[in-house]
């Protein structure tokens, strides 16, 4: 199920999805979210770059530290792009929001 569109410092987004399955095999940004009402906004959990985003969920290594934040909903949401210009956005992303899982 997809949310609609979802923008992160003026990045829109496709989602955030709660299943894989709506995930495209392409390359892109994910940002991870967690929240624990429908009323409240998401907050930044992990942000990354794949060549193939559903891959890279479904597989992902840090998973269980998107679950120990303990939110009630967790979900991923991707914006579609070529990796030179995905990588300048994850960077953006990464130092905005500093998100808690994933620190490099």
């Amino acid at each position: 199920m997809v949310y609609g569109k979802v923008n992160f410092k003026g990045y829109e987004f496709d989602g955030p999805y709660n299943s894989t399955t709506s995930l495209q095999n392409r390359p892109g940004v994910y940002v991870i979210t967690g929240r624990n009402r429908s009323d409240e906004d998401h907050k930044v959990l992990d942000v990354g770059i794949s060549e193939d985003v559903r891959t890279r969920i479904v597989t992902h290594d840090r998973k269980s530290s998107w679950n120990d934040q303990r939110f009630w909903y967790v979900g991923c949401a991707v914006h579609y792009t070529d990796l030179n210009l995905g990588r300048e956005i994850e960077r953006d992303l990464r130092s905005h929001y500093n998100p808690p899982c994933g620190l490099r």
